[in-house]
């Protein structure tokens, strides 16, 4: 796949970038995945234990309390994964580039990284909110036998703010990138990223597939998977869930990890080209 510009632009090809990162992923595979395996493995106990301990699907408020925690902690460990893994595609070829040094390093991005994300999931929700109060005015419109005017208001209210969610989503979606590989806060990386992705929209949506398509792919074998172990108990499938998402993760998140940051090197090669 191969985007063609005119002559004061220059071609991003959404293949090239996969492979890429790619190679990237291979090149630092037993740091990334040294690093994965100290997050993420912590986490599977706790989840398993959840599965043993509570087989119930009805459980109670405190229950439900402690899974909320445990989903936010997942969460948040989830972006000090991400950072780690940027940091050591970063430092490829620095000395002592360990997946433990690079864990502890990210308590220096955590907050940047954060704030990134708190703010841009806020901005795409402050649009669906937005979109829902008009789509809802529409709603009392026909409510009131205001058919016509109730339809226009709603087609009016969803499809701006839709099309607004994905023209900010995709502008806006290096922002966590930036933080790491810039050292900037959150809200002058949004503001980089969408300079960066504003004239090269096209491939960037290109290198988006290719990772959707990547991710699709565990989706399918986790889905036939899930139908192998559907004759056994709860308890049972919920691990063995829980074990393939694990497995999984080991491959996808650092991949996607590392094609996003190649992804970041080339827009800035293009928007930033050497004299």
């Amino acid at each position: 796949m191969q985007i063609i510009y005119p002559q004061d632009r220059k071609a991003i090809h959404p293949v090239g970038i996969f492979k890429e990162g790619f190679g990237l992923w291979l090149k630092n595979f037993f740091a990334l995945s040294g690093a994965y395996l100290v997050i993420y493995a912590p986490l599977l106990v706790i989840n398993i234990s959840i599965a043993i301990l509570f087989p119930a699907n009805d459980a109670t408020s405190v229950e439900k309390i402690f899974f909320g925690a445990v989903s936010l902690l997942q969460w948040f460990a989830g972006m000090w994964a991400v950072i780690v893994f940027l940091l050591i595609n970063i430092k490829a070829q620095a000395p002592g580039n360990s997946a433990i040094e690079n864990i502890i390093d990210a308590k220096n991005y955590i907050l940047p990284y954060l704030g990134n994300t708190v703010l841009f999931l806020l901005f795409l929700a402050l649009i669906s909110l937005l979109g829902a109060g008009l789509f809802l005015l529409g709603v009392f419109c026909l409510a009131i036998k205001q058919a016509i005017l109730g339809i226009i208001v709603m087609l009016v209210s969803a499809i701006p703010c839709l099309f607004a969610i994905v023209y900010f989503a995709i502008r806006l979606s290096l922002g966590g990138v930036v933080c790491v590989a810039e050292k900037t806060g959150p809200v002058i990386a949004l503001k980089r990223s969408h300079e960066l992705v504003k004239k090269y929209v096209t491939p960037v949506v290109g290198a988006y597939c290719l990772n959707f398509l990547a991710v699709l792919i565990f989706v399918i074998l986790q889905v036939l998977f899930s139908l192998i172990f559907k004759k056994f108990s709860q308890t049972c499938f919920d691990i063995a869930a829980q074990s393939f998402q694990f497995a999984a993760g080991l491959v996808l998140v650092p991949l996607l990890a590392a094609i996003s940051l190649v992804l970041y090197n080339k827009l800035k090669e293009a928007v930033e080209p050497k004299k």
